[in-house]
């Protein structure tokens, strides 16, 4: 195995978030209402809810948080004073509290010192700009060539043709990058399917899910095994 890449998934793998209160994606939005007392934040955030539970049952295409937003204002029969771009700031902004995972800056160290170069292919509907704006607080020293966020380029873990983007934009082929993610089906299988070599950071000690079947990955729990995997394996 001769890597010459890495590409990281984002959420739970790079970085990781709780919700800062209850449904409070949309009380961060409501007060922009027009029709305020029309329909409530809670009442709101579980329409929106039922609407992401239909949504994620297919995972083939991704539309950006704004579309679904979009959607979710309009079929009430509601408006905003502002753009559903400037909803979705507000919204990730207040409602997300994101924090780096642990011994992710290990890795980006060890890394940096091999002299291979790695980046961030990740599902989001989160918009690119601010998927990036959380990676770039958290770890202000990161050296991330890109991001790539599916929100922006439409296709989406576990598709082969989203880590062969990732490949062409690096300049690598599939087969000389290793591929870091958190989740069997999307990560482990969807970079395999590409010809990538998928590790998987099972940090919440999951089983691998029996209909996606991968001939042979990495597993560990923490990037510190990860590194002393490597050490002796591919690197």
């Amino acid at each position: 195995m001769n890597i010459k890449y890495v590409f990281f998934d984002c959420w739970d793998t790079v970085i990781k978030y709780h919700e800062n209160e209850p449904n409070g994606d949309m009380k961060a939005i409501h007060p922009y209402l027009v029709e305020k007392d029309k329909v409530s934040p809670d009442d709101l955030s579980n329409m929106l809810k039922e609407i992401e539970k239909k949504y994620y049952s297919q995972n083939e295409w991704e539309v950006p948080c704004t579309s679904l937003l979009a959607l979710l204002i309009e079929l009430n029969g509601l408006h905003l004073t502002i753009s559903y771009e400037e909803a979705e700031k507000i919204m990730v902004r207040k409602f997300l509290v994101p924090e780096p995972m642990p011994q992710i800056n290990l890795m980006l160290d060890y890394l940096n010192k091999k002299g291979i170069k790695h980046s961030i292919l990740s599902n989001t509907t989160i918009s690119e700009e601010l998927t990036k704006e959380f990676v770039d607080r958290l770890l202000p020293n990161n050296s991330f060539e890109f991001l790539v966020a599916s929100s922006r380029v439409a296709t989406k873990k576990p598709q082969p043709l989203f880590f062969k983007l990732g490949a062409a934009k690096a300049g690598v082929k599939c087969e000389e990058c290793l591929y870091i993610g958190d989740t069997f089906s999307s990560d482990v299988f969807g970079s395999s399917s590409a010809n990538m070599n998928p590790a998987w950071l099972n940090w919440k000690n999951k089983q691998p899910n029996p209909n996606y079947r991968v001939r042979d990955f990495i597993e560990v729990e923490n990037y510190e095994e990860l590194i002393n995997i490597l050490e002796g394996k591919v690197l």
